[in-house]
């Protein structure tokens, strides 16, 4: 019972930290050249880029950490009270899919701001961006 305790909120750090920073860029936008934020050479080009890399870092972040917040906790309660054997191995293997989730982020974003900027930070056919 120790052991799925540890277990569990060891899983659950990566999508409450997805949660929280996916709330905090959506609600404060880290400024334009700021330290903070999602920080690619395409996010930087110029302020709007930098915006929708930001909200889009935002959107993508609080969903899927929502969704890997269940994805977490439901294989863990049903090993709670059965095949207590499995923990530590269903545990890493949730940390493993929780980790791609979190990296994913970083081409799930370029390719929606390649898809909307050019190489310049341009928009492409006249598009409105936020």
């Amino acid at each position: 019972m120790k052991t799925w305790f540890i277990m569990m909120g060891i899983d659950l750090i990566i999508p409450l930290l997805m949660i929280v920073l996916g709330f905090v860029f959506l609600r404060w936008t880290p400024e334009y050249g700021s330290l903070l934020g999602y920080r690619t050479a395409r996010a930087r080009k110029n302020k709007r880029t930098w915006a929708h890399a930001q909200y889009c870092v935002g959107v993508f972040m609080e969903t899927w950490g929502r969704i890997m917040t269940v994805v977490a906790v439901l294989p863990m309660l049903v090993l709670l009270y059965r095949w207590g054997k499995f923990i530590v191995p269903v545990s890493v293997a949730l940390l493993v899919v929780e980790a791609v989730a979190f990296i994913a982020v970083i081409p799930v974003t370029e390719i929606t701001l390649n898809n909307i900027f050019d190489k310049d930070g341009e928009l492409r056919l006249n598009e409105e961006v936020i």
